[in-house]
């Protein structure tokens, strides 16, 4: 088959599904539904299938004529933003429908394609200037075509299908600001970037505490700045109903509007305060002094290493901008810490201590007997017993760490003792045999 007529299907209410065969050039469908053969054309839905709901495939670009006339058992059509027109009587006498979406796609609706859609109260259009063929609603037509020619995108209602038709418009909510307005900062530009928001467009003022005088330049140092915020509902949307000072913001010390309006007034705190060099050093100061100086283990290496690592605790505290030189004062045993911005200079005083050796006692143990030689008997060389008693005699101060080593603690191998106080603490003593 390569031809259906027009309105081939019509009046079939016991029709439930059409069925084309795959190797059909012309037709196709899908579920029942006849489609062209590449399925951008929805021909038509059979007006006897089963089922309340219908989502068109997003293959569609164009709703042919009829093409769901009198499929009075759908109550919700979903159509895709593929489609781009819609053909004459397309959805006519589909009385269970009481809503339907014209997505943004869509540029044509042809003549009556509602019509005789005795349900429906609520149409979206949301797209302007769409064209209309005449009495899209049929002889009931009322007044929907010049409401929308004149209120573009939207949603329309009505309280029958021959009623008369009008915009919903919806109160404006979005009234936090915090992210439409920047609070003033010390030197930054005003922003005064438009408003572009679902609900409204809108403009920046900047002023200064008077409310009166505009802003030259940056922002100043320690100074109030006044925000006048004018917005404009966009279409759909309406202020009126808008509460007095119902706007927020959450870097405001005020902010204030009339009832059932878009103009909003932001008082904002004072932007920073300025320091002077001297100020800024002082606080840097009393930073460092009030700071906590312990030299890890692993930077005490040396002295040159203990300064770098105080150094850099030093400057770690400071936030002005001061600059901290940390030189080691040998004669009194201290760190000093020049300070110096601009033309101010200063000093701090810190108490630095050093981070103690948890094996200091091990490893000054280990030094009382490192290195020496232990006598034992004739062929007693491997004894461990015989080696340990002559490594405690090396210990002329009869170091408690030394005189409570055991066995465990020594490894005898080609005449020499290891001993282990700790881990990674060792000595080793050289194990001679007396002579006979």
């Amino acid at each position: 088959m390569t031809l259906i007529g027009d309105y081939a299907f019509d009046d079939c209410t016991r029709l439930q599904s059409i069925n084309v065969d795959g190797s059909n050039t012309e037709y196709s469908s899908v579920d029942g539904v006849l489609y062209n053969q590449d399925k951008t054309k929805l021909i038509r839905y059979p007006q006897g299938k089963e089922g309340s709901s219908y989502a068109i495939p997003n293959s569609v670009t164009t709703i042919g004529d009829d093409a769901f006339y009198a499929c009075e058992s759908l109550t919700s059509i979903t159509i895709p933003n593929s489609v781009k027109s819609i053909g004459d009587g397309a959805f006519s006498g589909c009385t269970g429908l009481t809503s339907i979406t014209i997505p943004n796609s869509v540029t044509g609706i042809s003549y009556g394609a509602f019509w005789g859609c005795t349900g429906l109260t609520s149409i979206t259009m949301e797209r302007a200037g769409v064209m209309i063929g005449k009495e899209l609603l049929g002889e009931f037509n009322s007044n929907f075509q010049d409401v929308y020619t004149a209120g573009g995108a939207g949603t329309y209602t009505a309280p029958a299908y021959n009623g008369v038709w009008t915009k919903v418009v919806e109160v404006v909510d979005a009234l936090a600001l915090d992210t439409l307005v920047v609070a003033p900062v010390k030197d930054a530009t005003p922003d005064t970037t438009a408003i572009d928001e679902t609900q409204y467009s809108g403009t920046i003022a900047w002023f200064g505490s008077d409310g009166t005088t505009s802003v030259a330049g940056n922002f100043a140092a320690s100074t109030v700045y006044v925000a006048k915020v004018t917005l404009t509902a966009k279409s759909g949307y309406t202020f009126t109903g808008v509460a007095e000072n119902s706007y927020t913001h959450t870097g405001a010390t005020s902010i204030a509007n009339a009832a059932d309006s878009g103009v909003v007034t932001i008082t904002f705190p004072a932007t920073e305060e300025v320091m002077s060099d001297a100020a800024k050093l002082a606080a840097d100061k009393g930073l460092i002094e009030a700071g906590s100086y312990e030299i890890p283990l692993a930077s005490q290496g040396d002295q040159a290493a203990k300064t770098a690592w105080v150094q850099g605790a030093v400057e770690a505290l400071i936030e002005n901008g001061t600059t901290a030189t940390v030189t080691w004062n040998a004669e009194e045993s201290k760190y000093d810490v020049a300070l110096e911005l601009g033309t101010e200079t200063g000093s701090a005083t810190i108490v630095v201590t050093e981070a103690a050796d948890p094996l200091a006692a091990e490893k000054a143990a280990a030094a009382l007997i490192n290195g020496k030689s232990a006598e034992v008997a004739v062929e007693k060389g491997e004894d461990k017993a015989a080696v340990l008693a002559a490594i405690k005699a090396l210990d002329e101060t009869e170091n408690a760490l030394i005189q409570a080593l055991t066995e465990a603690n020594i490894a005898i191998a080609d005449g020499k003792a290891t001993v282990t106080f700790a881990e990674g603490v060792t000595a080793e003593v050289t194990v001679t045999e007396a002579a006979e």
